[in-house]
């Protein structure tokens, strides 16, 4: 944790992991659909269907992973975030490429060992009942348009 005293300290809503846990089970089931309707060949279609429940296996792996391990976010006004592991321990991670703050959501995209897989958490709040997702806001000016 760097000196700066500022910072916003997240806690991700139970709700919303399984949003988007059903919104890639969905992608998925879309993305098979959408294959065996193509004019291929079925060794064609087996072999893409194979690969796309790899891709999206490996992924939902990730998330999952992601979620179970982790409890809370800390995203300091120099940029670094942590991520407060099931122990209670905090672990500094990455914010990756793709992250996205609004007003009134936010896409975080947290690889939490260097270079390791990466997952997306998925945030809401409101700035004028909870203070640290104001000072969430306040923190992506200064380091959202590096992302």
């Amino acid at each position: 944790m760097s000196s700066n005293a500022y910072f916003a300290e997240l806690h991700p809503e139970p709700k919303l992991r399984v949003i988007v846990l059903l919104s890639g089970l969905t992608a998925c089931v879309a993305g098979v659909w959408l294959v065996l309707s193509m004019p291929l060949g079925t060794l064609h279609r087996t072999l893409i269907v194979c690969g796309w429940f790899f891709l999206c296996g490996r992924e939902m792996v990730q998330t999952w992973r992601g979620y179970a391990s982790s409890g809370a976010l800390r995203i300091s006004s120099d940029a670094c975030i942590e991520v407060r592991l099931v122990g209670g321990e905090w672990r500094t991670a990455s914010l990756l490429a793709g992250s996205l703050v609004l007003p009134g959501v936010a896409w975080l995209r947290i690889s939490v060992a260097a270079g390791g897989p990466a997952y997306g958490e998925l945030l809401t709040g409101n700035s004028r009942k909870n203070e640290d997702w104001r000072r969430l806001l306040v923190i992506w000016r200064h380091i959202g348009a590096a992302n």
